[in-house]
């Protein structure tokens, strides 16, 4: 939703998200929370039968990193755009949702392309490879020039969300353990702060990196700027 959406404070079922990804390890989160919050959700799928049904739920079948017009449907007529997806697409996702122009767009790519961190980009290209990192870098450079969101997490994991997460514009690794690694956030917390930015504008048209929150940091979706 645009701002003049937030501030009339529009009940869920009138803002409508597309969903990129949502069969994913962050995107299943995700559709989760937007069902729970009443939004209303076009989903893209390559397999439907994947995605539960839900009367608020549209779900249309394609492929973000081949079909152009499939692309173009889910993203017509909503008010921001998710997209979670990952894998060796990320370019081709990227410049096909940029050419249906929706009116906000969070894209996820990972800590250490767009010059997040130095750090983190050597680590993630001697686990991934270079090819597939310049993927992800291409993706963010596409999102952050035409002026949307990357949304930059740190390592992912599985494990139960803590309801929070540390959202900043600072470079840098963020929290480490003792060994030197970024902490890892789990990819429910994610979840949650692509759905807080539904109707949070604060990030728009901005680089976020996503960090596991603190634990003695009581306050569920803690955003640090």
């Amino acid at each position: 939703c645009n701002d003049a959406l937030v501030a009339r404070g529009l009940p869920g079922e009138m803002v409508t998200v597309g969903l990129i990804g949502g069969t994913g390890g962050i995107g299943t989160h995700l559709l989760t929370i937007l069902i729970q919050r009443n939004y209303t959700i076009r989903a893209l799928a390559r397999s439907p039968a994947k995605l539960p049904s839900h009367e608020r739920l549209t779900v249309v079948k394609g492929d973000v990193a081949a079909d152009e017009a499939a692309v173009l449907e889910v993203c017509q007529g909503c008010d921001i755009v998710l997209s979670a997806v990952g894998g060796c697409v990320m370019s081709k996702m990227a410049a096909n949702i940029l050419k249906a122009k929706p009116s906000r767009f969070y894209c996820v790519t990972t800590l250490g392309v767009g010059g997040s961190s130095k750090e983190a980009a050597e680590m993630l290209t001697q686990m991934i490879g270079k090819t597939n990192f310049d993927d992800y870098d291409k993706a963010d450079m596409l999102v952050r020039s035409n002026g949307y969101t990357a949304v930059r997490p740190t390592s992912l994991n599985d494990k139960k969300g803590i309801n929070k997460y540390l959202a900043t514009d600072e470079i840098g690794m963020g929290p480490i353990d003792r060994f030197g690694y970024p902490l890892a956030i789990a990819r429910s917390d994610v979840a949650l702060f692509l759905a807080d930015c539904v109707e949070d504008t604060q990030w728009d048209n901005k680089g976020v990196q996503v960090h596991k929150a603190a634990s003695s940091d009581k306050r569920s979706g803690c955003n640090v700027s």
